[in-house]
């Protein structure tokens, strides 16, 4: 093996190494940068993708199930497309009335979610999701704060960005 470490090929190829690093005018810092927004503040049409349920998971408050969402966001772009992001979103079962496992999922399903539904009752439904930011010091994180079902036939034929 030491032989390789002295052949002609491997000190060609780290002496281009070395000639390619100096001509980098600057790199990241690994483990200074902190974590950037992958979507603007503001409310955007989106579609939820998937629901999963899990079981007796370690919550904040202990043990209890939940439902995560995935959401496909729309977001105008200044081309004049659309870029789609997906988001999770967790929702841990309450029986409150004032918690957001009843309430987005109320109004999702247009039902009381605290009775008995299918998962696939809470897939491809059409709906606008309100992004804010958190910043921790970690950096700047995208949210979803509030999700508001859609009826997109009552919506008008022409869409415009």
């Amino acid at each position: 093996m030491n032989n390789i470490f002295n052949s002609p090929e491997f000190r060609k190829e780290l002496r281009e190494t070395e000639e390619a690093k100096a001509k980098m005018e600057s790199s990241e810092m690994v483990g200074e940068a902190k974590h950037q927004p992958d979507v603007e503040a503001g409310t955007f049409p989106a579609v939820t993708k998937t629901a999963v349920y899990s079981r007796n998971v370690q919550s904040p408050l202990g043990i209890n199930d939940k439902i995560d969402i995935t959401y496909t966001i729309f977001v105008p772009t200044s081309e004049g497309t659309l870029q789609k992001i997906e988001k999770d979103k967790s929702y841990w079962k309450s029986p409150s009335e004032k918690a957001k496992y009843t309430r987005t999922l109320s109004g999702l399903l247009n039902a009381d979610p605290r009775q008995a539904f299918r998962l696939e009752d809470l897939m491809g439904i059409p709906c606008e999701v309100e992004i804010t930011h958190k910043t921790t010091d970690k950096g700047t994180f995208a949210n979803i704060s509030k999700v508001t079902r859609v009826d997109i036939e009552a919506l008008p034929d022409q869409f415009t960005l």
